[in-house]
């Protein structure tokens, strides 16, 4: 029966992972020093670009730099293929000559993918054959490494069952789903299990929506790419293979070669276990009476009664019921539930096992330590379960405890807070400590006491915290005011144009009374109100 494309690419998927188990510690860090690079500076001007004003500065030199790491990543990627098409066909692969072969190919094909691939993905039918395409082209052939026979090799690939090539890219994609979710879960849980184990506070642990940002979702859909990426090259490697298979038979020659190698090997074997042939006296066998003649239905009636017997059945194997051929679907779940059975079962016989040594340990018994642990049925043993029982109750009851220690004091501070008065006076207190709402009322707690001054920074910092709340400036410690003019300027483009005045004109009534000699009246006090008030409508 003729394999669905479906089943093919669930099979496909398998041998991949099998083929990329396989690989020397060379040949991954041969991948990785071109994965990491060039994802690690593309995070990183990812970040820049959104929080630091001097990214446009050097964008030039940023764009030539990730170029040049994009073109040596496919350098790289290549080399890795060459050396996972060694591993399948058991064939030399050394390093210089597959670098050399991929420098001559990558650097003029890969820069070809950022026009043809999102093409592909918007026409989104010939997107399975572009990606085959370019991936099958990593793998330079192994007679002629130039430029026509790598595209046609390519080509060939590309074309070859392209139902088992869009089942691929699927289940790649919903595996990648799935690791970007679980990689997404530990990000949002690490920081409650980092307070509940340690009892320590952190920025993560007051705010964990600040992990919550595009740089974050981008390294998990990094960290999601890279996780699949390697049995994906696996894959494009194993459907050359198959698709050369069919003409060249290169796929029986290697079985062949193996069972040679087989055979070789047992027939050493052979030559080593039999020995001389021993010399024996000859012995003349006693004189046999002739046997009565038994019939054949006695026969058959003796030996179903041997084989009968419940007493000659002792050495028999048990045989299982054999199950009824499960689809690809339902071999992984039946893989999965046995996997997860036998952790069951590990996870049992180790508690068995720490309560039997308990038992012996309470019991001051003289059996030896290699007896096998037996099930708990003695009064000794449910003494060890009711004490264990005990002493997780009593952890449970204090770590509970301790967590409301820990809260009342935070609840307490936070309730105190406002009466104690901020020191808005020193440069160290920053517009991140406080929401906007402390500030305003921060602002009119000042300006109702006549301190204009104070009054007008709490302002300022509260403009800050809004135009940060509305994603248009990153706050951090170490910007100055004028960092924050320039950020909003980039960001603020495609904005209202009176939101970049407003800001440089509040900016002004600030600096020169907060850092010179002019003086704060109550006519500076709602200028600036009237700017803050049109910045938080037109953000």
């Amino acid at each position: 029966m003729k394999e669905s494309a479906f089943a093919s690419a669930v099979r496909l998927l398998e041998d991949a992972l099998v083929l990329a188990a396989r690989m020397d510690s060379t040949s991954w860090l041969v991948y990785l020093s071109g994965v990491l690079p060039f994802f690690a500076f593309l995070l990183y001007e990812w970040t820049s670009l959104a929080q630091s004003p001097f990214a446009l500065e050097r964008l030039t030199v940023s764009a030539f730099l990730l170029a040049v790491l994009y073109c040596w990543l496919h350098v790289c990627q290549s080399v890795f293929c060459v050396r996972l098409n060694a591993a399948l066909t058991e064939t030399a692969a050394p390093l210089r000559a597959s670098f050399a072969q991929a420098l001559t190919l990558q650097p003029a094909l890969a820069p070809t993918k950022l026009i043809a691939w999102p093409a592909a993905l918007a026409l989104l039918v010939p997107h399975a054959a572009a990606t085959m395409f370019y991936q099958a082209s990593l793998l330079p052939p192994a007679s002629d490494a130039s430029w026509r026979p790598a595209l046609a090799e390519a080509r060939r690939d590309a074309l070859y069952r392209p139902g088992q090539a869009v089942w691929l890219l699927l289940l790649t994609l919903l595996l990648r789903i799935i690791v970007w979710v679980n990689l997404f879960v530990l990000l949002v849980s690490l920081p409650p299990l980092w307070k509940t184990f340690t009892g320590q506070e952190g920025k993560f642990t007051r705010s964990p929506d600040l992990l919550l940002n595009p740089a974050s979702f981008a390294a998990l859909s990094i960290l999601a790419y890279i996780a699949l990426d390697p049995i994906v090259k696996a894959a494009a490697v194993l459907r050359r293979f198959a698709r050369q298979s069919e003409t060249s038979g290169l796929d029986l020659r290697l079985r062949l070669s193996l069972l040679r190698r087989a055979a070789a090997a047992l027939l050493l074997c052979a030559l080593f276990v039999s020995g001389p042939p021993m010399r024996a006296r000859p012995i003349t066998p006693p004189a046999v009476a002739s046997p009565t003649t038994v019939s054949p239905d006695r026969m058959r009636e003796a030996i179903n009664r041997v084989f009968h017997d419940p007493r000659n059945n002792w050495d028999l194997p048990i045989v299982e019921p054999r199950k009824p051929a499960a689809g690809p679907i339902g071999a992984f779940i039946d893989s999965l539930v046995d996997h997860l059975g036998k952790a069951w079962d590990s996870v049992l016989s180790a508690i068995d096992s720490l309560l039997e040594a308990l038992r012996h340990a309470l019991s001051n018994s003289d059996r030896s330590a290699g007896e096998r642990p037996r099930p708990v049925t003695s009064l000794d043993g449910w003494f060890v379960i009711g004490l264990f029982t005990l002493l997780i109750a009593a952890l449970l009851f204090l770590a509970f405890r301790n967590r409301r220690k820990r809260a009342r004091p935070q609840a307490a501070a936070g309730v105190a807070l406002p009466a104690r008065p901020i020191d808005i006076a020193s440069e160290e207190v920053h517009a991140i400590d406080r929401p906007e709402a402390e500030w305003l009322a921060l602002a009119a707690r000042h300006r109702a006491s006549g301190n204009l001054r104070l009054a007008l920074r709490a302002l300022y910092l509260s403009t800050l915290t809004a135009l940060g709340r509305a994603g248009l400036i990153s706050l951090a410690r170490g910007k100055t005011n004028h960092d924050y003019l320039r950020e909003l300027q980039r960001r603020a483009k495609r904005m209202s144009t009176d939101l970049i005045p407003a800001f440089r004109s509040n900016l002004g009534l600030f600096e020169q009374s907060w850092y010179g000699a002019h003086p704060v009246t109550e006519q500076t006090i709602e200028q600036f109100e009237r700017n803050s008030s049109l910045l938080r409508n037109l953000s």
